[in-house]
């Protein structure tokens, strides 16, 4: 008999990283013939939520209903409702889009702490498994137990590669979180320096896995259907929580596409604006599957997303990361334990670097051999885990 599996995580966003890493946990247990389903658990001021003042449960009902049922014409409907502008409604569009066709959802909407923890006796799943990004973060979740999977059940429990994120928590936050995980039958991390933070108070050994992406090859991944494809070479830049007030940025890539007589496609999330004279196609329309294609095509990332970052690393492609030596101390956090072990924190840019010297310098041999080790034990450290 099959085992059935219920993931937490935040599969819902309207971004690439969230999106992929729920994708690809999804499809490493499906090949290894587990029976995987996203919990549909919905709580707190995530982009898609509809705004308060809106009959706010009634609402979301007909939002999520769309998901499972894909329905178009009921996203239409609803979205002309939401406070968003004309583009970012494109792109919300093709994130359900990827979501009702790649993602299996559980039928049943869950929007508060209590609604679920009532709920879990009648639930059947045989594990609960608590799945990487930002989860255990409480700057982003408010300390949720759900997602640390702090409730009562027979079923199993197992935590993939969540991540606190940031390291500048007081000691009573840290030893809060540590009592809300106590539970958990197999305690696992993606960044090295949360085991730090955390081991201290856990009696369990926490296990630092990789990130999901990593989980799935690079053959793998283009296995993803697209139809959008850019001619020519090209520069991608996916860039968030930019600095609109620093233009160093947008003037140094400017300066490198030029000089290689590259063009640059922007994926933007934020009101970023290059130079008028330089070749920039704004695209709006890129669902994550397509952004697996235009990734894969680049001629260089430049980010500062960890999963952009990621998938660079997984498909052998030169890019940099544009990282801030005062401000976004998650950001550089997670990032930051990514580099340092793949040994690539020479990728790193900042605002005031003057010139990109080469994109193409990555020992690529190397970085291969240590993701494979990674890769191996993160594979065994879940299967285990399912298993015992």
């Amino acid at each position: 008999m099959s085992v059935k599996i219920g993931i937490l995580t935040t599969f819902f966003s309207p971004n690439y990283g969230a999106a992929l890493q729920a994708y690809s946990l999804y499809v490493f247990l499906e090949k290894y013939c587990y029976e995987p389903e996203f919990i549909n658990y919905r709580k707190g001021n995530v982009v898609f939520y509809v705004p308060e003042n809106m009959q706010e449960r009634e609402q979301k009902l007909s939002f999520f209903q769309l998901i499972m049922r894909k329905s178009k014409n009921a996203f239409i409907k609803l979205s002309k409702k939401l406070p968003r502008d004309s583009n970012s409604k494109l792109r919300d569009e093709e994130f359900i889009k990827f979501i009702s066709k790649f993602l299996k959802i559980g039928d049943t909407l869950y929007t508060s702490e209590k609604e679920f923890i009532d709920a879990v006796p009648g639930m059947s799943y045989d594990v609960f498994l608590c799945g990487s990004d930002q989860i255990w973060n409480p700057m982003v979740h408010n300390f949720d137990q759900v997602y640390y999977l702090n409730f009562k059940t027979n079923a199993k429990k197992i935590a993939y590669a969540p991540s606190i994120a940031y390291n500048q928590f007081t000691e009573r936050e840290i030893k809060r979180i540590c009592d809300s995980i106590r539970s958990i039958d197999y305690i696992s991390v993606r960044e090295k320096s949360t085991i730090i933070w955390l081991q201290p108070y856990i009696e369990k050994k926490i296990h630092h896995v990789i990130d999901p992406t990593f989980l799935l090859s690079k053959n793998e991944w283009l296995t993803l259907p697209s139809e959008k494809r850019i001619e020519g070479n090209y520069i991608l830049v996916y860039l968030l929580n930019y600095n609109e007030q620093n233009e160093n940025i947008t003037k140094l890539i400017s300066r490198y596409a030029k000089e290689n007589q590259y063009k640059i496609i922007c994926l933007p999330y934020t009101n970023i604006k290059f130079p008028k004279d330089i070749h920039v196609e704004y695209r709006y329309d890129i669902a994550p599957n397509d952004f697996i294609h235009l990734l894969n095509g680049a001629e260089c990332i430049i980010t500062n997303s960890f999963h952009a970052t990621a998938l660079s690393i997984n498909f052998n492609k030169p890019f940099f990361v544009v990282s801030s030596r005062f401000r976004n101390q998650g950001l550089q956090t997670r990032l930051s334990d990514l580099l340092e072990l793949t040994k690539l924190e020479h990728r790193k840019i900042y605002p005031d670097t003057e010139y990109i010297k080469d994109f193409h310098n990555i020992d690529y041999e190397a970085v291969n051999e240590v993701i494979s080790v990674y890769r191996k034990y993160g594979e065994e450290y879940l299967l285990h885990a399912i298993g015992d």
